[in-house]
């Protein structure tokens, strides 16, 4: 279990096997249970940017009922509604923002993070002056993430163009092309998120922070990929869980006891709205915490130190605490000394 105010893990190796690193969201999302719980701060730029993103949400709604393009939705039955050139715009500026807001807030708590690592007092008002301070990378960092998802889009129209001319040959294509499509987008969301970690710790620009996450994938994109899969089913299937109980918490409402229903539905909204908070930090925390550990290697090769957390979730041993309240930070360099007695 985690132990202490934070630290790092001194060891020799860190290499898995694919059902290890997919095992890892798990222990990954108990560690991290026990990090935020310590210091509620770190939790909160999560919580904060998915009231943000609910706020947009009804903006966007009344938008779309301003453009009159919110009832032919709502009643689409089969087949796509057709839309005017206002609910693209709204849509697309939708997806800009809803990038900005989570990168902007992920920003927050990889700063957090690091700073709670150190074994110093993790501060919001530094975390949202740090992101501020590298908000033009994040802006740069959202617009290609909506173009990656614009090119997505296109790929997955011409596949199901593809899929509806018929014919073996056309199943087939079509099937393929959606599968690049997603396999595409998906490698690029493992990229951003330990690109992210990069401009927000080393305050550098968007060219800059593509070369070096380039470099770190480089030596483990496999490995890291998998050990996002491996967050991402631990935490979608939290948020999963966290619904089908609220459903038939309101199914039991509606039958059982009517006058309970609206209770039942914010219940319900604050279960889910909170598994998506935890689910959220755990996903920025394993990429600082994997960014952190990247760059130590890259510096001391087998002497690295990883965060305590993750090397707890993963196994890397031998495990001893460093990088507490009055120790080196991540960022020294020079000889390693003798490491201190095994903490448990």
């Amino acid at each position: 279990m985690y132990s202490g105010m934070g630290g790092y893990s001194g060891g020799s190796g860190y290499y898995e096997g694919f059902w290890d690193r997919l095992m890892n969201g798990w222990s990954f999302l108990k560690e991290s249970m026990f990090l935020w719980t310590r210091d509620k701060d770190l939790i909160l730029p999560s919580v904060l940017s998915l009231v943000t993103t609910l706020l947009m949400l009804g903006g966007l709604a009344g938008f779309l009922h301003l453009t009159g393009d919110l009832r032919p939705l709502m009643q689409e039955e089969g087949g796509e509604a057709t839309l005017s050139v206002g609910a693209y715009v709204g849509f697309a500026v939708f997806g800009l923002l809803s990038y900005l807001v989570s990168f902007f807030f992920g920003g927050m708590t990889v700063h957090l993070v690091d700073v709670y690592l150190q074994g110093r007092d993790a501060k919001l008002s530094d975390a949202f002056l740090d992101a501020l301070q590298n908000l033009p990378a994040i802006v740069i960092l959202s617009l290609l993430s909506v173009l990656v998802d614009i090119i997505e889009s296109m790929i997955r129209s011409a596949a199901q163009s593809a899929r509806r001319s018929g014919g073996l040959g056309g199943l087939l294509l079509g099937g393929a092309g959606e599968m690049v499509a997603a396999g595409a987008n998906w490698i690029w969301k493992v990229v951003v998120c330990l690109m992210l970690p990069i401009v927000i710790l080393e305050d550098v620009g968007i060219g800059t922070a593509i070369q070096r996450g380039k470099d770190m994938h480089r030596q483990d994109l496999i490995g890291i990929g998998i050990g996002e899969l491996g967050v991402e089913l631990v935490t979608k299937g939290m948020v999963w869980v966290v619904a089908i109980l609220g459903g038939i918490l309101i199914f039991g409402a509606t039958q059982a006891a009517p006058a309970l229903l609206w209770l039942a539905i914010g219940v319900t909204a604050l279960l889910v709205g909170a598994a998506w908070s935890i689910g959220t930090f755990v996903r920025w925390s394993y990429y600082t915490m994997l960014y952190l550990y990247a760059m130590d290697r890259s510096r001391n090769a087998a002497n690295a130190t990883m965060p305590t957390p993750l090397a707890n979730a993963t196994g890397y041993q031998p495990a001893y605490a460093r990088g507490l309240a009055g120790t080196p930070t991540h960022y020294q360099q020079g000889p390693p000394g003798p490491p201190p007695p095994p903490t448990y």
